[in-house]
């Protein structure tokens, strides 16, 4: 729990700096801050929006958003609605790694959106760990220095 707070932390820093929002950064610091699936529902859905879903910069924008609230959502056992959400975020990966196929973070997400699926269901870790090991290692190979990556 502790390591995910603190990957969580960074994550949101290195977003804040990214992608500068105003009124979206303080709403995603109180979804953080209280932990709380319905405002990270609220800014996953108005980011969503609003983003140019045809640019990859929106595109992992909008993932990491995802990647924070299924973080929640599996944290509070909300099974089905993380499922849901890991499947969203899954397609936006894709349309990433469709347009740019060695892009570090679209690799890592991917490979972090594949353990969100293991940690659903445990049997798929005996067919996903190789792949999501692989992704990872790749997106780490690719970009060994983004702070994302490494935490």
């Amino acid at each position: 729990m502790r390591i995910r707070n603190f990957i969580l932390t960074a994550t949101l820093v290195v977003s804040h700096f990214i992608y500068s929002q105003s009124g979206v950064q303080k709403e995603t610091y109180q979804a953080f801050l209280n932990n709380d699936e319905t405002r990270w529902r609220n800014v996953t859905t108005k980011f969503e929006k609003s983003a140019d879903l045809n640019e990859s910069a929106d595109l992992l924008q909008l993932i990491n958003y995802y990647y924070c609230y299924v973080s929640v959502l599996i944290d509070k056992q909300m099974d089905k609605q993380a499922d849901e959400n890991i499947r969203k975020a899954e397609v936006y990966i894709s349309k990433v790694l469709k347009s740019e196929p060695n892009n570090a973070l679209g690799i890592n997400y991917k490979g972090i959106f594949q353990s969100y699926q293991v940690s659903l269901n445990k049997m798929k870790a005996a067919t996903m760990g190789k792949q999501i090991l692989g992704n990872l290692n790749k997106a780490y190979s690719l970009d060994p220095n983004s702070v994302q990556i490494l935490f």
